[in-house]
């Protein structure tokens, strides 16, 4: 990404503040003149002494031998100074105080609303304003991915809005000591933005996408494609028993794709031809087993309905036979065995050895609600036979009887 020295923009926009005439810029970008840096080398050193008469001879050839007026002249003479201090600079500060790598250097304004107004034209039909506008911070963090060639996880949480940053923003202000110089820093902090519903994590990583697509890293498209098969696992409909992703997981899943990028991908910048390897590279990370298995469903938890407990004072009936109520010492009913089956079938009871209900329609006709051995919430689906209790139906496992109890 362009800083101050090799940014087209900011060396076009700057020219045109000083009023050099249009026709002599275009004849410096045919020369291969467009930044700060081609400019501060294009006549003398910097640094070096300025000799006017050779100045005047260099920019009346770029001006196809042409003398320029006065205010013109001026006009060049004072932007290929201002080139000559900002490079002078640049490199004084990159050998005697280097930059703190972990900070991302904030891009200049010309250069971030020129390569914004080419995403805006090249993605028509997509709103890039307001809300839907990454912020200048997430810009410059995708940007600095770049220039240090370091890929890092923006959680979706980070990637805010351009609005967000004007209504929200805050700036500090702390002192630095800097190359012996007592100095005040301003840093400004943006809230994060809300990830509790899915919509609002859409609008995230989609300025996320813009943003890395502003960065020349990854491509809106192959971004945005990878953000549609992320979210697409919330409207998946679960097996049986288990439940549906939740968004919690579709964020770590997210996470581990850039853990993938970071360890797979060695140079994150596009090659010679421009192919960004990183837009083939989230193809695989969705692919890979540690992404696949935060979106798989997780089982759902035993909702088994439990059995209504019985008072212990009220009767029911034997597993034999629908007499032998008795009386206990104190005159009450005493039971017998567990709750009788539907009437018509002799030697069948509602409960097994562990006083567990067990299904009727299992054992009658037929459940879908469980599968055989398993339990529904009307009981267990095993065979109500009093002593039996095997994974099968009565009416399967016991044929002869079931006819006989049936007539």
């Amino acid at each position: 990404m362009s800083g101050l020295v090799d940014s087209e923009a900011h060396f076009e926009s700057r020219a045109n503040e000083y009023g050099v005439p249009a026709a002599f810029l275009q004849a410096l970008k045919r020369e291969g003149i467009s930044t700060v840096g081609h400019l501060a080398f294009a006549v003398f050193r910097p640094g070096a002494e300025f000799n006017e008469r050779e100045f005047d001879t260099w920019a009346q050839g770029v001006n196809n031998n042409v003398p320029l007026t006065m205010g013109a002249a001026a006009a060049v003479r004072r932007l290929h100074y201002e080139c000559e201090v900002i490079m002078t600079s640049t490199i004084r500060s990159s050998v005697e105080t280097p930059a703190d790598s972990s900070t991302p250097k904030a891009i200049p304004f010309a250069e971030k609303a020129a390569r914004m107004d080419q995403i805006r034209l090249r993605l028509q039909g997509l709103n890039i304003t307001g809300a839907g506008e990454p912020s200048h911070a997430l810009l410059d963090e995708c940007a600095h991915q770049f220039e240090t060639r370091v890929l890092k996880y923006i959680e979706p949480s980070r990637c805010t809005s351009r609005e967000n940053e004007i209504t929200s923003g805050r700036t500090d202000k702390k002192l630095k000591l800097d190359a012996g110089s007592l100095s005040i820093k301003e840093s400004k902090t943006i809230p994060d933005e809300s990830v509790s519903t899915t919509y609002n994590v859409a609008t995230c990583l989609r300025r996320r996408g813009i943003a890395y697509d502003f960065a020349n890293l990854i491509s809106f498209r192959a971004h945005e494609l990878y953000v549609e098969r992320l979210l697409r696992h919330l409207s998946l409909e679960p097996p049986p028993a288990f439940q549906a992703v939740t968004l919690a997981q579709v964020l770590r899943a997210d996470k581990e794709v850039f853990t993938f990028l970071a360890h797979n991908v060695s140079d994150i910048r596009p090659d010679a031809l421009d192919v960004r390897p990183l837009d083939n590279a989230l193809e695989e990370a969705m692919r890979d087993y540690n992404t696949t298995f935060h979106l798989l469903p997780l089982p759902k938890a035993n909702v088994v309905e439990a059995a209504p407990k019985r008072n212990i004072s009220e009767p029911y009936p034997s597993q034999g036979s629908h007499k032998g109520r008795g009386k206990g010492k104190h005159g009450k009913s005493k039971s017998f065995g567990s709750n009788a089956a539907p009437r018509g079938y002799s030697g069948c009871v509602g409960r097994d050895g562990k006083n567990r209900p067990i299904c009727f329609d299992f054992n009658l006709s037929q459940c879908t609600k469980a599968p055989t051995g398993g339990a529904c919430p009307k009981g267990r689906h095993v065979c109500f036979k009093a002593g039996c209790f095997k994974a099968h139906s009565f009416k399967d496992g016991h044929p002869d009887e079931a006819n006989v109890t049936k007539e």
